[in-house]
């Protein structure tokens, strides 16, 4: 199987002069030296955010030219500039202006009598939209601009002749969650190559999953250093993100009535949920989609109480859970486990995924046989301090 992993990630915020994406680019069979690479730099399998941001700004463009010129991966960055961000937030405005009249019709109803009072709850519901101001215009932006970047990625003609290819297939991976990606089935059925796309082409929103997936991991770090020093990547190709829905054959209104809905209503498709502290969590989510490359786990390290997080992001599936927690745990993280249990949440202590560790370990130590002795040795110091863990 021949597969490529597009991997999204952004920088900045509505408002700014610019809103940075970064759009990275790479085939499954170089993920091997791509994780040997990042251990080369890191010490460890992914970039971590805590890290980057105590980064020089010339650090960070200067590893991320490396990256390019070791040939791995394929990158194109795109901006949304303050004119555009003003068309969408022009059109949500006019959107939710719409909508909370509707909703006020309904409260006089409720007042006058012709309506039961048990319809207010359903209205004070669209309120949840407003806990934090910046989210529904941030959200919008950012999600039009990933619909807009995969629009253009599927215009190429290089990536419909890949396609075109026997055993083929694309995967999509979106940083951020559903709310980055709900519109991804309209956006399949309009497109005039809806039948090579649709079962060809996988689009997954995931929350934190440039924490947790390579391609997403190094999109961050591209947008971060972009975001910084854009000056310095002059070389790579820069596009408009273009606020035009006629273009790109989705409906405005529905692309509006979604986002609006999975506000309220968050949605996953599989979730890991980690209770307690250990080194090993980052790279659990890549070891359980190296086992079984279908499913991908949006991954939430519970830090209080797990009944508040399922109050705020819903139980969902009972099956579409899992929790994995450490080798030690705190009394409150025994109760947040045991909680789940009774859900009938599927549980795992962290040494019970050895194998799926192992599998991996057995899967980079083999790569490293095609390097130099120095770079086996420091490849093979992390993958001994995280058997460790297991």
């Amino acid at each position: 199987m021949n597969v490529k992993i597009v991997g999204l990630d952004e920088s900045g915020k509505y408002g700014d002069n610019q809103i940075f994406f970064s759009q990275i680019e790479l085939n499954e069979e170089f993920e091997a030296d791509i994780f040997i690479d990042n251990i080369l730099n890191t010490k460890n399998f992914f970039y971590k955010d805590n890290e980057l941001k105590g980064w020089d700004p010339i650090k960070k463009v200067n590893l991320c030219h490396k990256i390019i010129n070791k040939g791995l991966i394929k990158l194109n960055f795109f901006k949304l500039n303050p004119i555009e961000q003003n068309k969408i937030f022009r059109d949500i405005y006019k959107f939710q202006a719409g909508f909370l009249y509707n909703e006020r019709e309904k409260l006089i109803e409720i007042f006058e009598g012709n309506k039961e009072s048990k319809d207010l709850s359903d209205i004070i519901a669209q309120l949840y939209h407003y806990r934090e101001p910046h989210f529904l215009p941030d959200f919008c932006m950012k999600s039009y601009s990933y619909l807009y970047i995969l629009y253009r990625f599927c215009c190429k003609e290089t990536n419909t002749k890949f396609l075109q290819q026997e055993n083929s297939l694309i995967k999509t991976q979106i940083d951020g969650g559903n709310l980055f990606s709900y519109w991804w089935k309209d956006f399949i059925s309009n497109h005039n190559q809806k039948d090579l796309l649709e079962n060809k082409l996988f689009i997954n929103g995931i929350s934190h999953g440039d924490k947790y997936y390579l391609s997403m991991n190094l999109a961050d770090l591209f947008a971060k250093a972009f975001n910084e020093r854009p000056q310095s990547f002059f070389r790579s190709k820069i596009e408009d993100v273009i606020y035009k829905f006629n273009d790109i054959n989705c409906s405005k209104d529905l692309f509006y009535e979604k986002l609006w809905y999975y506000l309220k209503n968050p949605y996953f498709k599989n979730r890991i949920l980690f209770f307690g502290q250990s080194e090993a969590f980052n790279l659990i989510p890549h070891l359980l989609h190296f086992k079984k490359r279908t499913i991908i786990y949006e991954p939430f390290h519970i830090k209080k109480n797990v009944e508040d997080f399922f109050r705020y992001f819903k139980i969902g599936p009972v099956k579409k859970n899992l929790v994995v927690y450490s080798k030690k745990l705190s009394k409150d993280h025994k109760k947040n486990v045991d909680y789940c249990e009774e859900l009938g949440i599927k549980i795992m202590r962290i040494d019970e995924l050895k194998d799926n560790f192992l599998d991996f370990y057995n899967f980079i130590e083999e790569a490293t046989k095609y390097y130099d002795h120095e770079v086996h040795r420091k490849v093979q110091t992390i993958l001994d301090k995280y058997k460790t863990y297991f």
